[in-house]
């Protein structure tokens, strides 16, 4: 997709002004007015096409429902552990991607650096 660019008015005149987009605020601005206007200037539409839907997962169960969802899905921050890990080995083998996998994980990663400290304390 190409990126339209949104140029300032008289960016070709003085070049001090470069190419970053200000809007005309000028009584007498044609662009403002958009009459004679040749240069795009930022409005409704323009924008890309946004993934309207956004699914919180609180259970294992709620996976299945989802096979063929589009919009992102992440798990509930209210989620433990231990329905957590259920959840993404689940979306593992249905092939659903989560978009907070990376956190969860590192919750998992940290939970076993703190048992095995307190099994290391234990033995002692």
């Amino acid at each position: 997709m190409v990126r339209k660019k949104f140029l300032r008015q008289d960016y070709f005149r003085y070049k001090k002004l470069g190419t970053k987009w200000r809007r005309p605020r000028g009584l007498q601005s044609k662009q403002r007015i958009a009459k004679v206007q040749k240069l795009r200037m930022p409005s409704i539409g323009y924008g890309k096409g946004k993934v309207n839907e956004i699914r919180i997962i609180n259970n294992p169960d709620e996976l299945a429902q989802l096979k063929d969802f589009n919009g992102k899905i992440f798990i509930s921050s209210s989620v433990g552990l231990k329905k957590a890990k259920e959840i993404l080995e689940k979306s593992e083998e249905l092939k659903i991607k989560i978009e907070n996998k990376r956190k969860i994980l590192k919750r998992l990663k940290l939970r076993l650096k703190e048992l095995q400290k307190n099994k290391n304390r234990e033995s002692k």
